[in-house]
């Protein structure tokens, strides 16, 4: 099939390129073919050069005498934008990063909270095919409206939100739906703006508004107040990545079905389209229940992208056989600007402009990946969460695989002579604590090198053994200190209170018992406070999990929890994978050799340029 040239094309002889067709043929090319031809103009169109002219084009749409026309229908601003703004946070983080000077960290929540959803913003305006609001307008409504939405938002929080995991998700996407849809179909109203895409567009404004406060407040808040920059990278990097099928997205379709269907607030339809962003964001916000999670939350994503892209074609698909983007003419001033797609003339033109998209996309490549870098933050300690359903697994982690024979039930052997005690502790003549030391059983074996200290502790006032030999008893002032009797340097007279040492009463009951009395019960026996572990000179408390008892030996499982029932552990231990530590350097390395590859090709066209400058001369 012969192509027909623009005039354009016939009037350069000397350019020696053929204007390229926005579709090439049916019959003699593939889908794939198509594909890879739309892609290359596509690209082409987003990265070639933009004149001073693009420029004020694009910042006078929707003013006084600019408002004719229909737009081209490729975007280029937002990636320009997207890019500068990964650029410039990865320089905050990284000076953060290396500093720790807490005074360059709002940058940080400017440029990390911006990054996605002002990028989308602008993705969305470039797409909208008229030219009757301007991108200062809308980003009025994205800034007032969102802010107004929020402050609707937070204050129906302060007056309900429900109990339950489950019951808050589904409130939070109804109300914060609700409240996005009021402010932002006021706007449509405002702004007349009664066509499905505009009104999409005023939508995606609000929700880039809302979720541009929210993505902001969860940095600040998650990376604990801006001090931990490996929170705030990774926060910012998954934000960016959801600005284009969540808030933005939600409200986009409420108002496009606002405008899209007649007398919406009696038609089903409509109603129907607020229930699913309702919905999407509900099961957005779920909480995390493994695998399901993972797959409801994907199924989401999915569903948003369909959908935006579906309302984008469309609405665009009426515009698009008229679009000043897709005339032979444009293409062919592509081919003589760019020389890459079907030119063969590479002048020095081509080569200076290569040369700064080549250092451009390095640069951009080069802080994502330095980004991502922050975000893993491989050579600082990290923690990981761990799981027990086995209690005894745990326990024997938590003694690094050793069995030790704990009695608690131990009752206080009073047979063991006072002085054969480890310690013993008299007040007021009477025995209130001893610690009574066993060789410790390790793995079945007894060990020399270590015990177990059972203490006990005996209630002031109540029977207590005589002290026997060796004890430490008060001596009366006459007296010597201590003596071996601690009967010897005591009052010869009986100067006990039976009512407070049963022990002074008559043994035969005949003094000091009433008739009818019967004889007292035997005491419960006294049973150990405490079971410390001493080894190698080291000390370990003894802890139990319901009956069990054991001694956390492990260093990493120092801090842990149980559940109510006694069912579960969960503890953090260090994370020492090895994959961090690898996976740090190769970011490393990929940024060097992206920001070198960048440097280089930069470098390198523009020496070919001067040549073919001064070779033309």
């Amino acid at each position: 099939m012969k192509t027909e040239q623009s005039p354009a094309a016939s009037e350069d002889p000397d350019s020696g390129m053929n204007p390229v067709p926005d579709e090439p043929d049916e019959h003699k090319q593939g889908w794939l073919s198509r594909a890879r031809h739309a892609v290359a103009v596509f690209f082409v169109q987003t990265f070639r050069p933009r004149t001073k002219e693009d420029y004020t084009e694009l910042f006078q749409r929707g003013f006084k005498g600019h408002r004719e026309g229909i737009r081209n229908k490729y975007p280029w601003m937002y990636i320009r934008f997207l890019g500068l703004c990964i650029v410039l946070f990865a320089i905050a983080a990284g000076i953060f990063y290396l500093t720790g000077n807490s005074l360059g960290a709002p940058h940080l929540l400017l440029f990390g909270a911006g990054m996605g959803c002002i990028a989308f913003l602008l993705l969305i305006y470039e797409l909208y095919t008229g030219n009757d609001i301007s991108l200062l307008t809308l980003l009025g409504v994205s800034i007032l409206g969102g802010f107004a939405s929020v402050c609707i938002a937070q204050l129906g929080y302060l007056a309900y939100v429900p109990d339950g995991d489950w019951a808050e998700p589904f409130w939070v996407g109804f109300w914060e739906e609700f409240c996005k849809a009021l402010i932002a179909i006021l706007c449509v109203l405002l702004l007349k703006k009664r066509d499905p895409f505009g009104a999409f567009l005023v939508g995606v404004a609000i929700g880039c508004g809302f979720a541009l406060s929210e993505d902001a407040g969860y940095i600040y808040v998650y990376s604990t107040w801006l001090t931990r920059v490996t929170t705030a990278s990774s926060i910012a990097l998954e934000r960016a990545c959801m600005a284009v099928c969540t808030h933005a997205t939600w409200t986009g379709i409420i108002c496009w079905a606002f405008a899209k269907f007649r007398k919406p607030f009696i038609n089903w339809r409509f109603w129907g389209c607020v229930a699913l962003s309702m919905l999407m964001h509900a099961l957005w916000d779920l909480p995390d229940a493994g695998w399901v999670n993972i797959v409801v939350t994907a199924l989401v994503i999915i569903a948003g992208i369909w959908f935006e892209v579906w309302i984008i074609y469309r609405c665009k698909k009426p515009a698009l056989e008229v679009s000043p983007g897709d005339t032979q003419e444009v293409q062919l001033s592509i081919n003589l600007e760019t020389g890459l797609i079907g030119g063969k003339a590479k002048d020095a033109g081509y080569y200076s402009r290569a040369g700064n998209l080549a250092g451009s996309l390095c640069l951009t490549g080069a802080a994502l990946l330095l980004i991502l870098f922050f975000a893993l933050n491989p050579f600082a300690s990290r923690k990981t969460a761990l799981a027990y359903t086995d209690i005894d697994q745990f326990i024997s982690e938590a003694q690094l695989g050793h069995t030790i024979d704990v009695d608690l039930s131990r009752p206080y052997d009073d047979t063991i002579p006072m002085e054969d005690n480890y310690s013993y502790t008299y007040t007021d003549g009477r025995l209130t604590a001893v610690t009574q030391r066993l060789p410790a059983v390790i793995d079945g074996i007894e060990r020399d090198d270590a015990c177990i200290s059972y203490s006990y502790f005996f209630e002031t006032g109540s029977d207590d053994e005589d002290p026997g030999d060796g004890a430490i008893t008060e001596a009366p002032a006459e007296q010597d200190g201590d003596t071996d009797n601690p009967d010897e340097g005591t009052d010869e007279s009986p100067s006990t209170d039976p009512d407070s040492d049963p022990d002074a009463a008559d043994p035969e009951g005949g003094e000091g018992t009433e008739e009818g009395d019967t004889e007292e019960e035997e005491p419960d026996p006294v049973l150990p406070a405490a079971a410390d572990l001493i080894h190698d000179g080291t000390e370990y408390v003894c802890r139990t999990i319901g009956e069990k008892a054991f001694y956390v030996l492990n260093p990493d499982y120092s801090s842990w929890s149980v559940n109510e029932d006694g069912t579960e552990v969960y503890l953090t231990v260090p994370d020492e994978n090895p994959w961090y530590t690898a996976g740090g350097i190769a970011l490393l390395t990929l940024a060097g050799c992206a920001l070198a590859g960048g440097v280089i090709s930069f470098a390198a066209c523009k020496v070919k340029s001067r040549r073919l400058e001064k070779d033309a001369q």
